[in-house]
């Protein structure tokens, strides 16, 4: 990729530049060399708006999103990722509109602010079963059942991540490591409350629930 990128930058070639520029960006973020990855990104910015790519643009702004989530800083990750809905919307590009809604949600959630990542993540969840995008609803899933555990709700909490396990189970996903963690925090504060029987049978009880039943419920409260 550095050498494309060499190649592209003698050529004068912008768009190549970018491009090239971008795939760098995710390996970065791959290795989690989230400076180089951020210099990069914000290297990929001001040429994607010149160049009015909204939907490339908005792939940039959201992974500069990510990776200041990944730094801890959510108030940052939540600009970035307001300015990467904008453009994904702009694009008519729903499927990334649903991934920086929900990416948007979780650092809403991370800052303590639990009715606006709660109602974010209701956005999100709304496009992704338009569209069917299975994965984004099992990553909010996720984040409704993190919103229960800020709640102190348990119950819920259990019964939620019991169903984000299974659709992602039953997709062959795996979550990405920021989502690990959150689950096994969940995990935790429900034994930690029901004891592990409990927690288990609830758990076992949200993944045995009809999934649209289930959206429904959680589209309307959470």
């Amino acid at each position: 990729l550095q050498e494309s990128l060499d190649l592209y930058r003698d050529l004068g070639d912008e768009a190549g530049i970018v491009r090239a520029t971008a795939e760098l960006g995710g390996v970065a973020i791959a290795e989690l060399d989230l400076d180089r990855a951020a210099a990069l990104y914000e290297e990929c910015v001001p040429l994607l708006r010149r160049q009015g790519n909204a939907s490339r643009l908005a792939v940039a702004l959201g992974n500069l999103g990510t990776i200041a989530h990944m730094r801890g800083d959510h108030l940052t990750a939540v600009e970035y990722y307001h300015q990467a809905i904008a453009a994904a919307r702009s694009a008519g590009d729903e499927d990334g509109a649903a991934v920086n809604l929900h990416n948007l949600g979780r650092s809403e959630i991370a800052l303590g602010r639990l009715d606006d990542g709660l109602e974010t993540l209701r956005k999100s969840l709304a496009i992704a079963r338009r569209l069917g995008y299975r994965e984004v609803i099992a990553y909010c899933l996720g984040g409704f059942a993190e919103v229960a555990m800020g709640a102190d709700d348990a119950m819920r909490a259990a019964t939620l991540l019991g169903a984000s396990e299974r659709l992602f189970a039953d997709i062959g996903a795996t979550p990405d490591p920021d989502e690990a963690e959150v689950q096994a925090r969940v995990a935790a504060f429900i034994v930690g409350e029901l004891g592990e029987e409990r927690a288990e049978e609830l758990r076992v009880h949200g993944a045995s629930q009809e999934l649209d039943e289930l959206l429904e419920d959680v589209a309307s409260r959470a």
